[in-house]
């Protein structure tokens, strides 16, 4: 299996701030700040708020369409049910 080196980049952990450039098979490998990793979104610092955050965001949108799926406008069916 190929190599795909348009989709490589390189992550540093910690308090390091290394300024290497590094390449792989010539191509150079670019630095980023959090990467997506069988998935799940973790940072520099080791941690998943970020993942987390975007989990939350999506599973409230998704409730929130379940939830319109339920609710009338209709303001006669609204009181019938009410009462």
């Amino acid at each position: 299996m190929a190599i795909k080196y348009t989709k490589r980049n390189v992550m540093y952990a910690g308090n390091a701030n290394c300024s290497l450039n590094m390449t792989l098979n010539g191509s150079i490998l670019y630095v980023v700040d959090e990467i997506k990793d069988l998935g799940v979104i973790v940072d520099s610092e080791l941690s998943v708020d970020t993942h987390i955050g975007k989990a939350v965001a999506r599973a409230v949108t998704r409730a929130n369409r379940i939830h319109k799926c339920f609710v009338s406008r209709d303001v006669a069916t609204k009181d019938a049910v009410i009462v």
